[in-house]
């Protein structure tokens, strides 16, 4: 006969755990092309299937219910880690705001316009979400 495993059994059987306390603790489990893990929750019978991300199902486990709209955040810069103290909670503003200060925003990172004009809080203004020199 076969045996039942939890979900949360299963998600801890995908997780490589370093020696290192404060390492990354590597999902192990399906990733997508950008690093994020991914795990299959619910079941067909139900049709209750459905994919998450493995560093939301992480947060999930040990705080609860993420409210509406907040993502979960990685101070480590790695999607692949589901190690909670490297997460955190916060908006897309944060987000962008996190990614803007670790100089991983491409287009934060321009200092001048396809013109070759300094970006200055004088000289620029935004339009749709992009930065134009007057």
């Amino acid at each position: 006969m076969k045996s039942v495993v939890s979900v949360e059994e299963r998600f801890w059987n995908k997780i490589i755990i370093p020696s290192s306390s404060d390492a990354c603790w590597i999902w192990n489990g399906y990733k997508l092309p950008s690093g994020y893990g991914t795990f299959g929750v619910g079941n067909q019978i139900d049709d209750t299937r459905r994919k998450v991300y493995a560093h939301r199902f992480m947060w999930e486990i040990i705080n609860g219910t993420i409210p509406e709209g907040v993502n979960v955040l990685h101070h480590c810069d790695n999607p692949s880690c589901v190690n909670l103290e490297h997460l955190f909670i916060g908006t897309q503003k944060d987000n962008v705001h996190d990614s803007n200060l670790k100089g991983r925003n491409p287009r934060s990172l321009k200092i001048c316009c396809p013109y070759g004009h300094l970006y200055s809080e004088s000289n620029t203004r935004t339009y749709r979400g992009s930065r134009h020199c007057r």
